[in-house]
């Protein structure tokens, strides 16, 4: 009995594992560089970073596939504020380095191969968001190196001149290889690799909890047989010591 308890015990913790990760991403610690960024009011940091310390993305994909991922967005003001997300087309400084356009500049560049399922999010102050999106590659795409933006952007208007509205934004950076191998991230299975655990494990849980229930049952039936042929031969056991006693006096007469 105690194996049989062990084995649904065993297969319950991997069904749950996955739902303790998912909750997990709730509540993410931001890292120091970025959650410090009190100036800029707000933050957002990938929801799994892969490294753990990584504040980017890398992914290894191939073309016409896609995947989903997340990010977390904060707020850290005290107050209520509007952010929008979106993928950034890949530009360059004056200066050489890296950069994304904005909102309004975007148009048909790798920025728009990322999707996010709320586009336009309102927080209330210190609140936090896990928010998500879709990373889907053009049939067409060449292989090589690509790149985009992940924005989170929030816009005010100009105190002195309420005309100008004046936007600020943080941009991750999102580095794609675009290769003959199933979509992956940082090697590993992307997003789905949670939902085909859980689905998993819980089969597995069903299954498990099935041949308990039959196990049971047919030890259940086994000792009820057993019980009864015990019987049945004590019931035999004794008629036949009442034959024999009877067969003796019979004789003694």
């Amino acid at each position: 009995m105690m194996k049989k308890l062990s084995l649904l015990v065993a297969t319950f913790t991997l069904l749950a594992l996955p739902l303790q990760v998912g909750m997990a991403q709730d509540n993410v610690d931001l890292p120091p560089e970025i959650a410090n960024m009190e100036s800029e009011g707000f933050t957002i940091v990938p929801a799994n970073p892969n490294p753990p310390e990584s504040s980017n993305f890398t992914f290894k994909l191939g073309p016409g596939s896609e995947v989903r991922d997340s990010v977390i967005i904060k707020n850290l003001s005290s107050e209520p504020a509007t952010f929008y997300l979106y993928g950034a087309d890949p530009t360059f400084s004056q200066q050489g380095t890296k950069a994304y356009k904005t909102r309004a500049d975007s148009g048909e560049g790798e920025g728009q191969w990322i999707t996010f399922d709320e586009p336009e999010v309102m927080l209330q102050g210190g609140e936090q968001k896990q928010a998500f999106f879709t990373l889907k590659i053009p049939q067409s795409t060449s292989f090589g190196e690509y790149r985009a933006g992940i924005a989170m952007e929030k816009t005010k208007k100009d105190i002195n001149n309420p005309n100008i509205t004046i936007a600020t934004r943080l941009v991750l950076h999102t580095d794609m290889s675009i290769t003959n191998i199933p979509p992956t991230k940082d090697g590993q299975i992307n997003g789905v690799w949670q939902a085909y655990y859980f689905w998993i494990s819980l089969t597995l849980f069903l299954v498990s909890l099935t041949a308990l229930i039959w196990i049971t049952f047919e030890e259940n039936k086994e000792k009820a047989a057993t019980k009864k042929k015990k019987s049945s031969a004590r019931k035999s056991k004794a008629s036949s010591a009442k034959t024999t006693r009877k067969t003796t006096t019979k004789k003694k007469k």
